[in-house]
């Protein structure tokens, strides 16, 4: 008799592309984050963040990232920063352009860099542009240096994390085995 090392039940979804994996990693770009989550601020879908490195939480995250997109922001010489997820492009332009004026009341002569992150190939694409071309209009000077973008559809992936430390502009993503009820994330 043959042994077996997976289960009928794990063959068929193996059969028809679905991971065996319990806790699949959805961000394997990034390194999971491994630091104090007292400091960290989280947002959920349809909403933005900012934050600086003075602040007492001055690292930003989200999660859940999967046919919605996430626009992060980071001016690395004042080290401020913000943070949208969202699923629809125009909102995703008028809370980055709310979150910029706030930061730019606050510190003048802002230079960001872009990260994005989260959407679905086929369902996300055209959000993805509005947002493109939003940021190549207003903020001519400002760079895309991160891009995780377009996947396919997974089942069994619950979306991307994205985290953003405005200290010293490194991203992570959240640990995939975690809940994030027990992280203790402040939303």
């Amino acid at each position: 008799m043959k042994k077996y090392d997976m289960s009928l039940t794990d063959r068929i979804k193996g059969f028809f592309g679905f991971s065996r994996r319990k806790h699949p990693n959805p961000d394997k770009l990034r390194e999971v984050y491994s630091g104090d989550y007292s400091l960290v601020k989280g947002t959920g879908n349809k909403r933005g963040i900012e934050t600086s490195s003075q602040s007492d939480k001055p690292i930003m995250a989200t999660w859940g990232v999967g046919p919605c997109l996430t626009l992060g922001g980071y001016d690395s010489k004042q080290k401020v920063g913000f943070l949208i997820h969202d699923f629809d492009g125009r909102r995703i332009c008028h809370t980055a352009d709310d979150l910029v004026e706030k930061l730019q009341e606050q510190r003048k002569g802002l230079d960001f860099q872009f990260y994005l992150v989260g959407g679905v190939k086929g369902w996300s694409n055209d959000v993805l542009r509005e947002v493109e071309r939003y940021l190549t209009q207003r903020f001519p000077t400002g760079k895309v240096v991160y891009r995780d973008v377009l996947d396919k559809w997974d089942l069994y992936n619950l979306g991307k994390s994205f985290v953003l430390d405005t200290r010293n502009g490194e991203v992570y993503c959240l640990d995939p085995t975690k809940p994030i009820s027990q992280m203790g994330i402040s939303i």
